[in-house]
């Protein structure tokens, strides 16, 4: 894997080749912030996946998840990608506070896979 400290839209960066299929892939994981969230749309037209990750032990988290989904939405983005909606931080299991049927359940109302970490 190779990292980046960053690209020309400040984003940090990182890479992995993968075989996928029998095929040899480079994955690259590109994070962006909140205030960056889709501003940028080559960075979003040139990926093939968007991976959006939200803590459990913050509701509010949950709910910029789905003012991201929704944004996918109504840019078309989330019928021509795959969306990966995944929730992290679950060994925090005292101060959880979204169930794992509410994440599913947003999920899948936006048909994209969900799982947690």
């Amino acid at each position: 894997a190779s990292t980046d400290d960053g690209n020309s839209q400040g984003n940090s960066e990182c890479s992995v080749c993968i075989m996928l299929e029998g095929v040899e892939c480079q994955l690259i994981l590109t994070e962006t912030h909140r205030e960056e969230r889709f501003s940028d749309r080559d960075l979003l037209s040139s990926n093939n996946c968007v991976v959006i990750v939200f803590s459990v032990t913050e509701k509010e988290s949950l709910n910029e998840a789905e003012e991201i989904l929704e944004d996918l939405w109504q840019s078309g983005d989330l019928n021509t990608k795959a969306v990966i909606l995944v929730g992290n931080k679950t060994d925090l299991v005292r101060t959880r506070q979204v169930p794992i049927d509410e994440a599913r359940s947003l999920a899948t109302s936006h048909d994209c896979k969900y799982v947690e970490v």
